[in-house]
């Protein structure tokens, strides 16, 4: 990634005050400080219909002269990362940092990620760090004045992340063991819809410019896999009506597994991730 084209501002700073690769070295080096021994684990770049400013865009002359595969002709500006931090309590997890670099902001979060379908889970605001705003199921997150001041901020967290990998160890342990009931699959469906409803609709009385945790075409997938896992569930028992369908861990899990690149667009993983992970964190914290 060093050797893709550099973009710069006029006065000769980087757009975005740093380059995607500065931004994951940074971030690595706190994590080593801290001692945590991260692994880059996925690194995707994605391109957007912007046409001024494109997520990947390459230069014809330089592909021309190197070849239309090197890296010395991109141009990156949408980049998401995901980062091992170490192992967690739960098989088949581990704490993740997710980066997400793009035109519109630097969004960094921390959360439980499943391995098997990448599927990467924030639970609490404390973990999400931004220079943009993030505004979802009521829980706002203000963004950094500056980047340096982001940067201070994940600085001290990692300082202390292993409390926190504790804490959200115990948080995953109280979902996987809470049973998912039908009641539960229509409060948090209920949630889902209105918030989009209200977001999407035009009249004054109703409109919330809170962002949505998951779109339309995202709900629907989310039912379709939801409905498919409690069929097969219903097919091996008699005790439909009272037995849950899932635990709480599942049926997060299902829901969230759009909000990862290629399936998701990068500048609205992170804010949908967290928007979802409260949501259910919330409901579920509501029963105890």
């Amino acid at each position: 990634m060093t050797s893709t084209i550099h973009e710069n501002y006029s006065n000769g700073l980087p757009c975005g005050g740093i380059y995607h690769y500065q931004l994951i070295e940074t971030l690595l080096e706190e994590l080593a400080k801290a001692g945590f021994s991260p692994e880059v684990d996925e690194i995707f770049a994605a391109n957007n219909r912007d046409r001024y400013r494109p997520g990947v865009s390459i230069d014809e002359r330089i592909a021309n002269e190197r070849g239309e595969n090197a890296f010395e002709a991109f141009t990156l500006r949408r980049v998401y990362a995901n980062v091992k931090c170490c192992e967690m309590d739960k098989e088949g997890m581990h704490m993740n940092m997710a980066i997400a670099y793009h035109q519109l902001g630097i969004q960094v979060a921390f959360g439980p990620l499943v391995r098997i379908c990448h599927n990467q889970t924030i639970l609490g605001a404390k973990d999400v760090f931004t220079t943009q705003n993030i505004s979802n199921s009521s829980s706002v997150i203000e963004a950094s004045a500056n980047l340096n001041e982001m940067l201070g901020k994940i600085k001290s967290y990692i300082t202390d992340l292993s409390p926190r990998v504790e804490e959200i160890n115990e948080m995953v342990t109280v979902m996987q063991e809470k049973p998912f009931y039908g009641s539960d699959f229509e409060k948090i469906l209920a949630i889902l819809m209105e918030a989009r409803v209200r977001h999407d609709s035009a009249h004054h009385l109703i409109h919330r410019s809170t962002d949505y945790a998951l779109s339309s075409s995202q709900i629907n997938a989310a039912l379709e896999r939801y409905f498919i896992e409690k069929d097969a569930i219903d097919s091996f028992r008699e005790d439909h009506e009272t037995a849950p369908d899932l635990s709480w861990w599942h049926a997060l899990n299902i829901f969230n597994q759009d909000l990862k690149p290629v399936e998701c667009v990068i500048p609205s993983i992170i804010s949908q991730s967290f928007g979802l992970g409260h949501i259910f964190w919330n409901s579920l914290s509501n029963k105890l």
